[in-house]
């Protein structure tokens, strides 16, 4: 994701656009991520003995997410890389 930020992003704005996925990232992965399923093993399966499945569950919904998310920005994605390299060709 950081090397297609560049790509997408005008000479300006590279450093602050991977700088923010990098921290919007990082604030998900390693703020939220033990906070979830410490949050799935207390409040859905209200034991600690089912901790693994807290652990289990989580990145599957996570993938799905992903999954999703691929599927819904990639389409825009690829006409804008499109556009980009067009207008490579014409100069």
């Amino acid at each position: 994701m950081p090397a297609s930020a560049s790509f997408i992003s005008p000479n300006q704005f590279r450093g602050q656009a991977i700088a923010l996925y990098l921290f919007g990232t990082n604030l998900i992965g390693l703020g939220f991520g033990a906070r979830i399923v410490a949050v799935i093993t207390d409040y859905v399966f209200k034991d600690p003995g089912t901790l693994r499945y807290s652990l289990a569950i989580f990145p599957v919904v996570i993938a799905l997410l992903a999954i999703i998310t691929l599927a819904v920005g990639i389409a825009p994605y690829r006409r804008h890389v499109e556009m980009l390299l067009a207008d490579q060709t014409r100069t």
